[in-house]
């Protein structure tokens, strides 16, 4: 979340009631050496992923597990779709609706991400 706008952490907590927040400054938090070990210390475990700007924090943030071959798992009620401001343009929310496609396991909504996580 970003300046009370943007919470999605609820959503989060009922996807892994056992989890660990992690507050980042720069936008891909694999920069930040704590987020990093502990991601990298998982092992074979997902990351379900949720947070404020799918457009740029949470998206860098997402490709970098991925280069890391970490799975990621998320929903749009997961995130905060600031895709439906204006000030992003068509070709960026293509772009960042492509990635989400194609690089992350994106759930309908988080039932299904529950649903995925149990099985």
């Amino acid at each position: 979340e970003y300046d009370g706008a943007g919470d999605t952490f609820g959503n989060l907590t009922q996807v892994a009631p056992v989890h660990t927040r992690f507050v980042k400054y720069d936008l891909d938090g694999f920069t930040n050496p704590t987020f990093r070990d502990a991601m990298l210390g998982l092992g074979d475990v997902p990351l379900i992923a949720g947070g404020y700007s799918y457009s740029a924090c949470v998206r860098e943030t997402l490709r970098s597990a991925r280069k890391n071959g970490i799975e990621v798992i998320t929903s749009p009620d997961l995130l905060f779709y600031s895709r439906y401001n204006d000030r992003n343009p068509p070709d960026l929310r293509e772009d960042v609706d492509a990635f989400y496609r194609s690089e992350t396991h994106l759930a309908k909504n988080v039932q299904d991400v529950i649903e995925l996580v149990s099985s």
